[in-house]
């Protein structure tokens, strides 16, 4: 592991004198060094630090007495080495590349590599080389548990990443979930295979739910009953049975004979299991197998918070109890606690302390032992003499913290803990300290990291709502036959997706200069209901158009001038093609969040998509149903519409009428005055049709000059006269084509009555035909009924 290191103050110092150097040709420079080390070789001998001189092939030339101190090394035992021979293996390169940029006239360099103690272990090195007058020039520092430190930090955030990714997945099921548990178990062990049993208390019995992958390509049968009494489960099942974790790193053979193991199972070497608990009961089992290294307390702790079923709280409490018995009295612990101690008599008299609490506090140890408890000005002002009086007047342990920086001089934060105890009758007062300044800036650090989790995790619960609420309105919009009812499905759901927003949904009018308001959410949006497209920049580029009414910004003529918040006008493109625009307005808000801004976008986006297909949709059906000169129904759905009608009436017993009509002497017109000419007396007649039926009248073009009309609740009576109407209407106009009289028209109509009759389509049909064709033969420009 090699690190940069720039903000190291500049340790290389120089010495007067090697304590040994080279015998061959790289020792010349030697007496140089040792005259430009003069009078700094005592500061040499006594520093902590590792220093060494070396040269460029990373022979050592000088090493100080620190190099016993912290590697174990005799300068003899490094006099035949390079400095390299000590480096850990996967650092050996990195170590190279680094040194050598000190020939590349670089001043110095900075790094952090693994070097090798004489007992075969390794520490985290920081080093500072230099090079001069051909030498190399190094300072170095033991930082392994700053290293260490920060690493378990590290595992720790890779832990909390990991319980992040299964709040990730959406739609996902129980059973998938813990699949995906269970492959983060494995990940996080560094396991071959992992398993995941279900217990059930009332059965005491244990169900497989799922071994890892591994084990299933392995294995022969997995049709096997996956339900087994806990009692003869294998070694997993001893978790159930003592209700806590396992570890067994030696497992036998015989083990995987037991139940609940498919056959053809993989032989398990070592394990870690550990029960899940929920209202205080075991419903579940977890663990992983066959790892390359033993399992330790570290993998269950892991576990545990994966699992989220161990309260640290409660084991912390016990561990403290423990100390507490253990360190009454005995005086080779309390030396070498890692913990400050200090022990009060009745008297409220110093009568012990230890190396820590020394070196915590960095007061000389008679000092300490000249503090009386009832006497101590500090602890009465920090609280502390009141938490020793709490325990003196109880029985039980009295914990706290305090801000310890005004005493020390330093930045420190104290965790105390206060127990009674009695010592040959005598009452006694225990306090216990510790520095807890790294561990409370860490967990700061972590609280942070853990707001920034939260943070996030509620942007993801969040964004699923808007992709669900954006699915359903997306599925609803592409059900939607007519842009009116689109406009009925987008209305509701815009209010959910921006809350506390107000706003308009606007489209382009048909004469692509002004768009109106089809629908507004909110009370009193501050944007004028109609507008010309240069009243918005949004719509003048085509782009969207944010406004901080807080800021300087370029703010719309469509909003009134006293809105003070946010808005945010999107164009609504599709194709190519400006149809609409979508505004939407904060009057209490003076920021907008990305997500929000990427919501609106998409809102925007499928809201332009949807009405350009249902436009499309309205254009498709309109054009299968209509005929595309006229613009009446066309035959197809007049024979649908027909057939609808005829079942109605059936069914109400309400009488259903139909004329059949035909242009008398059509073919004069088109001879005489062309076929232009002819589609205009066509359009002409739909024209007057349309103005003399009701708006029930179904008005259908059957092909050529013939029209049928379809009278819903119309009698023969009632429909004979309207016939008789349009008759004598359409005999009665002059046809003025592109300027040109073309004489009057005439129709000859044949009328039919379903219920009259009680005729089927066909039938209806034939008999209206017959009965216009016989006002043909009577001379035309008549009504016959049928017969």
């Amino acid at each position: 592991m090699i690190e940069n290191n720039p903000n190291r103050g500049d340790l290389l110092v120089e010495v007067e004198r090697p304590i040994w150097h080279r015998e061959d040709s790289q020792s010349i420079a030697a007496p140089n060094v040792t005259k430009t080390f003069e009078g700094l070789s005592g500061f040499f001998e006594i520093s902590p630090d590792l220093m060494c001189i070396t040269d460029h092939e990373a022979n050592f030339l000088t090493v100080n007495k620190a190099w016993t101190d912290v590697l174990g090394y005799s300068p003899d035992e490094l006099k035949n080495h390079t400095y390299l021979d000590f480096v850990h293996p996967d650092d050996v390169q990195l170590t190279r590349d680094t040194v050598e940029e000190l020939e590349h006239h670089k001043q110095q360099v900075d790094f952090i590599n693994r070097y090798r103690k004489n007992n075969g272990s390794y520490l985290y090195v920081d080093w500072r080389s230099s090079s001069h007058n051909g030498n190399i020039y190094s300072v170095a520092r033991d930082v392994t548990d700053r290293i260490e430190e920060q690493n378990k930090l590290n595992n720790d955030l890779n832990l909390k990443e990991k319980r992040l990714v299964l709040m990730q997945y959406e739609g996902i099921q129980v059973d998938e979930l813990l699949h995906k548990a269970l492959d983060l178990v494995v990940s996080t062990t560094a396991s071959e295979v992992g398993f995941i049993f279900l217990y059930d208390k009332h059965k005491e019995e244990m169900v497989l739910h799922s071994w890892s992958e591994k084990v299933m390509d392995a294995s022969c049968n997995v049709s096997q009953s996956k339900m087994s009494p806990s009692n003869e489960v294998a070694l997993w099942g001893e978790v159930v049975r003592h209700q806590k974790p396992i570890i067994v790193n030696d497992s036998p053979v015989s083990h995987t004979s037991k139940k609940v193991l498919p056959q053809g199972h993989i032989q398990i070497d070592n394990l870690i299991s550990l029960p899940i608990f929920s209202n205080g009961k075991i419903v579940a089992v977890v663990g992983a197998a066959n790892r390359d290294t033993d399992y330790t307390q570290e993998d269950v702790l892991n576990l545990e918070l994966l699992m989220n079923s161990v309260w640290n709280k409660v084991e912390l409490i016990h561990k403290q109890e423990e100390i507490l018995e253990t360190l009454k009295f005995k005086q080779t612990i309390l030396d070498t606690a890692p913990i400050g101690i200090v022990i009060f008599d009745n008297a409220g008299e110093c009568v012990a302390t230890n190396t820590a609490a020394t070196q915590i506090i960095g007061k000389d140890p008679e000092i300490l032992k000249s503090l009386n408890l009832h006497g101590n000005v500090i602890w009465k002002e920090n609280g502390l003499y009141s938490l020793a009086q709490e325990a003196l007047n109880s029985d039980h342990l009295v914990t706290g913290s305090i801000d310890a920086s005004p005493y020390l001089g330093r930045e420190s934060w104290m965790s105390c803990s206060f127990a009674a105890f009695k010592n040959s009758g005598k009452q006694h007062l225990l306090c216990m300290f510790q520095d807890d300044t790294k561990r409370l800036k860490a967990e700061k650090d972590l609280i942070k990291t853990n707001e920034k989790l939260e943070t996030l995790i509620q942007g993801l619960e969040r964004n699923k709502l808007d992709s669900d609420l954006l699915r359903q309105l997306s599925d609803m919009l592409q059900a939607c036959h007519e842009i009116a009812e689109a406009y009925e499905v987008i209305e509701p759901f815009i209010p959910h997706l921006f809350p506390g927003s107000k706003g308009n949904l606007y489209m382009v009018e048909d004469n692509q200069h002004i768009i109106s308001s089809t629908f507004s959410w909110g009370e009193n949006p501050q944007s004028e209901p109609i507008l010309s497209l240069d009243d918005c920049w949004a719509l003048r580029r085509n782009q969207t158009h944010f406004v901080n009414t807080s800021h300087i910004g370029a703010k719309c003529q469509h909003t009134h001038p006293s809105f003070k918040g946010i808005y945010i006008d999107l164009p609504l493109i599709a194709s190519n093609e400006t149809i609409g625009m979508l505004h939407i307005e904060w009057a209490d808000l003076f920021d907008l969040s990305d997500q929000t801004r990427g919501l609106a976008q998409d809102i925007a986006d499928h809201i332009a998509l949807s009405m350009v297909n249902i436009r499309l949709r309205e254009q498709l059906q309109y054009q299968s149903i209509r005929d595309s000169l006229t613009g009446v129904f066309n035959r197809r759905y007049m024979d649908e519409t027909l057939e609808r009608e005829l079942m109605r009436s059936k069914r109400s017993k309400k009488p259903l009428g139909v004329l059949m009509l035909d242009i008398d002497h059509f073919k004069v017109f088109n001879d005489t005055y062309g076929h232009a000419a002819g589609d205009f007396v066509l359009k002409s007649l739909c024209k007057l049709l349309m103005s003399h039926v009701r708006g029930s009248d179904i008005i259908c073009r059957m092909g050529g000059e013939e029209f049928v009309v379809i009278m819903p609740d119309a009698d023969i009576d009632v429909t004979a006269q309207r016939a008789e109407e349009i008759r004598i209407k359409v005999s009665s106009e002059d046809l003025i084509f592109e300027g040109t009289s073309l004489g009057r028209m005439t129709v000859s109509i044949g009328v039919a009555s379903f219920l009259d009759y009680n005729l089927n389509q066909d039938e209806l049909l034939r008999k209206a035909d017959e009965a216009m064709y016989r006002a043909k033969e009577k001379g035309r420009n008549r009504v016959e009924i049928v017969i």
